[in-house]
């Protein structure tokens, strides 16, 4: 199947976008955390929304109902509604602050947040002053900054107000790069139109774009409290690894590349490029995204890479929506969202980049509902599964404290025994 390229209008590529994040956040959230492996020994192939059930090994805590996006979703579409200005963040903070409540649930309408988020959101949920900022990577923070690259601002000012959003949760300056760089391919794909393309490619040049706005106007990050100079070294560091990618045309032999590079500057060596480091799972998303081009099944391939799979098919989505257009998202996982109709209005309703108020104070109240209901849906799951008590060992752990505790007694037993005719020869030696 070929998706005809029609020109568009900027607004109509941003609604692509938004639709894409949403739908890729929703399909590849139960698959956040599993291997890739351990995905394909479970699910051969998928072709809709999955329930994580089967392979999450009796960890049911880890569920996630299938077609529920998650928190990235609901950070992005509170972000896209407010306008970019010098208070924008107080706003931000706002809303998370007065979002519903949920019982025995602390982190309120928000699904399947990260660690950092959680802070995030129990910080300003619980007002309190000073909270320390996390200064962990998060690549899921990455693809729910995307809507602030959806507004009509200069590049600089778009960029300074994804940084702004980023450092919110955390300091970590690789997810501030990562973001800024991501807002730069947004901005191009938005506007240039490209028929087709390589994101690698295109995210490379636009990095060097970036780097050369930053250098002739490094105030304008500066006043994001963040070190222009650390953000072009993440750039550079970025595109040394994007410019390994380009012709590159197999997943394995990218993954291979992106690792190695990743490793010179990590004490814990990585296997995998989707892991929560912006510096590998940016190049490895843009790659398989470029690989698969117009195939309306890239996605599922996507999400079945596992790892932080629910911000990297977001970030896929997003990006061949911009491309190909919302055809290339396919249907079914369309028709399937959770509250679709709610999130069509809002898809619909992008003016200039901008989500109206209304519609985006509506949907928070709606949100409640559909977060008590997936824990309602947890709860009654758990039920269901048998919990082991807290003292009570398994079998073979009982069998190796067992055998543990044979072995210390006989050595104990040998020793006395040894003692006790040691004693008695040298007696006899003294007699």
């Amino acid at each position: 199947m070929k998706i005809m390229q029609v020109k568009k209008s900027t607004d109509d590529i941003n609604k692509n976008i938004l639709l894409g994040l949403i739908v890729g956040d929703a399909l590849g959230s139960p698959f956040d955390g599993l291997g890739k492996g351990h995905i394909h020994t479970h699910f051969k192939t998928i072709d809709n929304y999955v329930d994580p059930a089967s392979a999450l090994k009796g960890k049911l805590e880890k569920w996630k109902k299938p077609g529920f996006y998650s928190s990235v979703s609901q950070f992005a579409i509170i972000a896209g509604a407010i306008k970019v200005r010098d208070t924008w963040t107080e706003s931000f903070r706002r809303y998370i602050a007065n979002s519903p409540e949920i019982n025995e649930y602390r982190f309120g309408i928000f699904r399947y947040p990260d660690s950092i988020e959680k802070k995030f959101i129990a910080g300003t949920k619980e007002h309190e002053p000073g909270i320390e900022i996390s200064s962990q990577p998060s690549v899921r923070i990455i693809a729910a900054s995307m809507p602030l690259s959806l507004k009509n601002y200069s590049l600089l000012e778009q960029v300074g107000a994804v940084i702004s959003y980023i450092r919110l949760f955390t300091h970590d300056v690789s997810t501030a790069a990562g973001a800024a760089s991501v807002s730069s391919l947004l901005r191009y794909l938005a506007r240039e139109q490209p028929p087709s393309i390589n994101y690698v490619q295109a995210c490379r040049e636009c990095n060097h774009q970036l780097i050369e706005a930053v250098d002739s106007d490094p105030g304008a990050i500066f006043k994001n409290a963040l070190n222009p100079d650390a953000l072009i070294r993440e750039l550079h560091e970025m595109n040394e690894i994007l410019s390994r990618l380009i012709s590159i045309q197999n997943k394995s032999e990218a993954e291979a590349i992106i690792c190695a590079s990743m490793n010179k500057r990590l004490k814990s060596p990585i296997t995998r490029a989707t892991v929560n480091m912006p510096l590998a799972f940016i190049p490895y998303t843009l790659l398989i995204s470029t690989i698969h081009r117009d195939d309306p099944g890239a996605l599922f391939h996507a999400a079945m890479e596992g790892g932080s799979a629910a911000a990297l098919t977001a970030l896929s989505a997003a990006v061949r929506a911009a491309v190909y257009g919302s055809g290339i998202l396919p249907e079914i996982l369309v028709r399937n969202l959770a509250n679709r109709k709610k999130i069509m209005a809002i898809v619909n309703s992008l003016d200039n980049g901008l989500i109206p108020v209304a519609l985006m104070d509506e949907f928070i109240q709606t949100e409640a509902s559909l977060t008590r209901k997936e824990l309602e849906e947890l709860k009654a799951k758990q039920k269901h599964v048998k919990k082991k008590p807290k003292n009570e060992l398994s079998r073979t752990d009982k069998e190796s404290r067992l055998s543990h505790y044979v072995v210390e007694s006989w050595t104990k037993l040998d020793k006395a025994k040894w003692k006790k005719e040691q004693k008695k020869m040298d007696k006899k030696t003294r007699a």
